[in-house]
């Protein structure tokens, strides 16, 4: 009887040790995933302002300073269409290429919104021409008193054509739109740039420049 009940007690004591184990090991378990599954803690993010409009969007003040020199061209380029027959349109869109929103050197100490080239004793400032390749020269610019002017002289050397090719321009002025009318621009030789059109076009119709068209 001894030994059977030396026996048992030992079969108790393993059963007792078997499951204190397993007990332990399920609280770890239990305890311990709910230690990894529990949620970081949260991270702080701004989300007053898009992603996108950090990156690329224009400031505001910018748009409106656009805005503001083409609403300064508008009018004067209207009013040209009615006597030289160019359309506002290409009028604006070359102002703003040529002189960079107004804010080029040219423009901002010449009145030059157009890049019109000059004569013997004209200000020289330096200019990209695409021979083959890109190449910064220094070249003559005409000099104006105010914006208009240098608007009028723009239209009358299109109107009028050069000293030495009076119908230079012929096919601007008789083109039927924008794009026509910039890629007449190009082909008559105002501007090197072998990419001149497809930028007036861009601007033009990325800030819908033909509302001005009559």
């Amino acid at each position: 009887m001894a030994r059977h009940h030396r026996k048992h007690y030992q079969h108790q004591l393993v059963y007792a040790i078997l499951m204190f184990s397993l007990v332990t090991i399920g609280a770890f378990i239990y305890f311990g995933s709910r230690t990894v599954m529990s949620p970081m803690a949260p991270v702080e993010m701004n989300i007053d302002t898009p992603l996108q409009e950090t990156v690329n969007t224009p400031r505001q003040e910018t748009v409106e300073e656009q805005q503001a020199f083409i609403n300064e061209l508008a009018p004067k380029a209207q009013e040209i269409q009615q006597t030289y027959n160019i359309l506002p349109s290409i009028i604006i869109a070359q102002g703003i290429l040529e002189s960079d929103w107004g804010k080029s050197g040219l423009a901002q100490k010449e009145n030059n919104y157009f890049g019109i080239k000059g004569g013997t004793g004209s200000p020289t400032y330096q200019t990209q021409e695409y021979t083959g390749e890109w190449e910064t020269v220094d070249e003559p610019f005409r000099s104006y008193d105010s914006m208009e002017e240098s608007m009028v002289d723009h239209a009358k050397l299109l109107y009028y054509g050069t000293t030495w090719n009076n119908q230079q321009y012929q096919s601007v002025l008789e083109a039927t739109d924008y794009k026509e009318a910039a890629h007449a621009l190009q082909a008559s030789g105002y501007a090197t740039d072998p990419n001149y059109a497809e930028k007036l076009i861009k601007l033009i119709e990325t800030y819908h420049l033909n509302q001005y068209d009559g």
